[in-house]
């Protein structure tokens, strides 16, 4: 697993540095606390402000973390009584234009 950070070459142009999953910092050991973020930093060469963004967003998401189970069941037994209805509907109109077609002397078959 892959990711990019974009950082300022000296000739100022904009570069991708790819780094391993393994050498990124993860949200757990910023959580610790056990080292600071300048030696997390140093560690793992990713400036501590970005650390410090990372850290403060996995604290604003960490309580709605398992709401989000039923948020999901909820959204999908929402999309199922959507596409229930919907066919429903498909099923009402395919009749009606068949009905129409019948009576208006359009359909081959009826003939």
């Amino acid at each position: 697993m892959k990711g990019a950070i974009l950082r300022w070459t000296e000739n100022h142009h904009e570069e991708a540095i790819y780094l391993s999953f393994q050498s990124q910092p993860r949200p757990l050991e910023l959580l610790k606390e056990n080292k600071s973020l300048s030696q997390l930093a140093a560690e793992h060469k990713v400036h501590p402000n970005q650390l410090r963004q990372w850290r403060d967003q996995a604290l604003k998401e960490l309580p709605t973390l398992f709401d989000r189970k039923s948020q999901t069941a909820d959204l999908v037994a929402a999309h199922e009584r959507q596409t229930e209805e919907l066919y429903s509907e498909i099923g009402r109109l395919t009749t009606h234009v068949g009905w129409l077609k019948k009576k208006s002397g359009l359909d081959p078959a009826a003939r």
